[in-house]
């Protein structure tokens, strides 16, 4: 969901039709061409840009503040060609690095401004064919996405480059992403939304979390009763999961049997997962999973993988089939 989010601020740069606009004009463009994109799903919207030597297609900084907004708005976008010879769209699909192609976000309204030829021309004299972000910062609070309200989504990116040419017909080739940062930040009963459907057999689940620890409620059938119990365990980070470890469930006095135990343990966990398929182009490492305030907090670094990232990995597979396949972390937004 980050590296959509991500994608679809990028191309409000394509989408500044005046090459000589600086200042509030130039903030203004780009924040008209985000609310093209979310439409009224989102409250407000304030960008600060600022060009960089090359003008067009030259960013010294993007900042990004939204609030309030449905972020599968960017799943909802849909593909039109900007080929003379023909004008088809395609309905919205599961955008997963395996069936997106990068034109699908960055094509039509929001990608070719200049199409054809002039593109080239434009994308060639004054950038040299390469468009640059030197920094890029996005905040995000109370927005939802696949159903679920985020308190807040922080992330910082540094140098992005990418062909200008080829991202104003609207296909967005990038060409190196350096690290950067990710902060994401949910209430219990939104999470709750995200672990309920994995325990079927559990009865009014509720989640909560308290000082560093996830605590998971509900009623199970026990003996032919439906019994209330709670569990919890201490928060941790392996690459790009969340998970609760020892988790220990008891029942008023008793215990309950291992093998339930170990049932719950294994639909609880992760708690959260970036990517649990491994094919975004941006993974997170997490480093962090706080528990406050009935918030769940996440931090962890961004790094850039790449489009073909499944290629790349399978090659090194062929050539160290020795390694072990957990050795490399990667990771992207599930949810």
């Amino acid at each position: 969901m980050h590296w959509l989010m991500i994608l679809g601020l990028l191309s409000a740069t394509t989408n500044i039709k005046d090459p000589n606009a600086s200042g509030s004009a130039l903030n203004r463009l780009a924040e008209n061409s985000i609310r093209q994109q979310l439409g009224n799903s989102v409250k407000n919207v304030k960008v600060d840009i600022k060009r960089g030597p090359g003008r067009s297609g030259d960013f010294d900084y993007f900042n990004v503040s939204l609030d309030g907004f449905d972020a599968g708005k960017l799943e909802n976008l849909q593909n039109k060609t900007s080929s003379s010879n023909r004008s088809t769209q395609f309905a919205p699909r599961d955008l997963s690095a395996d069936n997106i192609k990068p034109g699908d976000i960055f094509n039509g309204d929001f990608g070719g401004i200049y199409n054809g030829n002039i593109g080239d021309i434009i994308g060639g004299v004054l950038t040299r064919g390469v468009g640059r972000v030197g920094k890029m910062q996005i905040n995000a609070s109370n927005f939802s996405y696949d159903g679920v309200r985020y308190q807040g989504l922080n992330a910082g990116l540094g140098e992005i480059k990418f062909d200008w040419g080829k991202a104003l017909r609207g296909d967005f080739d990038v060409k190196s992403v350096q690290p950067g940062n990710l902060g994401v930040s949910l209430r219990s009963e939104q999470a709750t939304r995200l672990i309920a459907p994995r325990l079927p057999s559990v009865r009014d689940v509720k989640l909560r979390f308290d000082n560093g620890l996830a605590y998971l409620g509900g009623r199970t059938d026990f003996y032919g009763l439906k019994v209330p119990f709670e569990a919890g365990g201490k928060l941790s980070v392996q690459t790009n999961q969340v998970r609760a470890d020892d988790l220990r469930l008891s029942i008023s006095k008793l215990r309950l049997p291992s093998f339930v135990m170990n049932e719950v343990t294994k639909s609880v966990n992760p708690l959260y997962d970036f990517d649990e398929n491994k094919k975004w182009p941006i993974a997170v490492n997490l480093n962090a999973a706080n528990s406050d305030n009935d918030v769940l907090a996440m931090r962890g670094g961004l790094q850039w993988l790449g489009f073909k990232r499944n290629d790349k990995n399978t090659s090194s597979n062929k050539n160290n089939s020795s390694k072990n396949k957990n050795d490399d972390y990667d990771g992207s937004w599930k949810r």
